[in-house]
C-alpha cells in the first residue's frame, strides 16, 4: 500500500501511473483473497472469481503501461517497425538473425507463419488481450451460475459437472 501512496503523492505522469497503480493493486487483491479464503473456506470460490476478474484487468493494465512507457500507440508501432528493418550490418543467414520477427516453437511453426512486428501485430495483441478479458469474465459468470445450481466441479471431468 505504501507504494501506491507514493505513486499517488508523486502523480506527475498520469498516463503511466494510472496503469501502474492498477498493477501494483494486484498484490493486495491476491493477499486479501488468500486471507479471506483461509478465514472462510465457503467464501473461497467467490474470492477466486473476483481474483480472476482482477487478473484480466491487471493484464490489460500491464499492456497499457507498456504502451504508455513507449510513448503511445503510434510510437510503439514505429518502434516495432524499426526492429523489422534491416541494414548493412544484418547477417545474411536468416537462422542467425530474426530481429523483428516472432518465430513460433516447433509444433506451431508447422501450422502458423512467422509474425512480423508492426501495426498488424500490434492490433492482434490488442484484440487478444481484450478477448482474454471478455472470455475471463464470461467464464467467471458461468462458474458462478454453475456453482449456484450445484453442477460446478472444478477439476472434475464427469458428465454431471459443467
Amino acid at each position: 500500500m505504501y507504494l501506491i501512496f507514493e505513486h499517488l503523492a508523486a502523480y506527475n505522469q498520469p498516463e503511466e501511473q494510472k496503469f501502474l497503480i492498477g498493477l501494483i493493486l494486484m498484490v493486495p487483491v491476491y493477499a486479501l483473497e488468500s486471507f479471506l479464503s483461509l478465514l472462510d473456506s465457503s467464501a473461497a470460490f467467490n474470492c477466486e472469481i473476483i481474483r480472476d476478474c482482477y487478473e484480466a484487468f491487471a493484464l490489460y493494465c500491464f499492456e497499457r503501461y507498456l504502451i504508455a512507457c513507449l510513448g503511445g500507440e503510434d510510437k510503439t508501432i514505429q518502434f516495432m517497425e524499426t526492429l523489422s528493418l534491416t541494414d548493412s550490418s544484418t547477417p545474411l543467414l536468416k537462422e542467425a538473425y530474426a530481429y523483428g520477427i516472432v518465430e513460433h516453437p516447433f509444433p506451431l511453426n508447422c501450422l502458423l507463419r512467422d509474425w512480423y512486428l508492426g501495426p498488424d501485430f500490434y492490433q492482434y495483441v490488442k484484440i487478444g488481450i481484450v478477448q482474454y478479458m471478455i472470455l475471463k469474465m464470461i467464464c467467471a459468470l458461468l462458474a458462478m451460475i454453475l456453482q449456484s445450481f450445484g453442477v460446478y466441479g472444478e477439476g472434475k471431468f464427469e458428465w454431471k459437472y459443467g
